[in-house]
């Protein structure tokens, strides 16, 4: 069994490592927010210009400006990211449950005396 000293340590870059993790996914699903509103702007320009191009046309360039925005996603890579986020959180809170009989949502005021006792 580890110590006290060593559980806590581990804990505490568990969740460094965990908001390094969640900063870069969020980074990630803002690039996919952002690819989403340019296709619904490249969208509502190919189908809804006037002029003469037929809705043969309106489709061939909203089908390239589709393929053009999800091209640029890496959906797969996006969630092996937050599948292993989840998996650092799930190991986070067995390690804290391991440390302190409670999982790492304890509420802040138990958190102290736990701490307290580890130092």
């Amino acid at each position: 069994m580890e110590t006290d000293l060593v559980l806590a340590t581990r804990i505490e870059l568990i969740e460094d490592e965990v908001c390094r993790r969640g900063t870069r996914l969020n980074d990630r699903i803002h690039d996919v927010e952002r690819a989403l509103g340019r296709l619904a702007d490249g969208a509502h320009d190919a189908l809804c210009s006037g002029g003469p191009p037929g809705i043969d046309v309106r489709t061939v360039r909203l089908l390239d400006l589709f393929e053009e925005v999800v091209g640029d996603i890496d959906a797969e890579s996006i969630r092996r990211e937050a599948d292993e986020l989840a998996n650092m959180k799930a190991l986070a809170d067995a390690t804290h449950r391991e440390l302190t009989g409670y999982p790492s949502a304890t509420p802040a005021a138990v958190r102290p005396r736990v701490l307290a006792r580890v130092a």
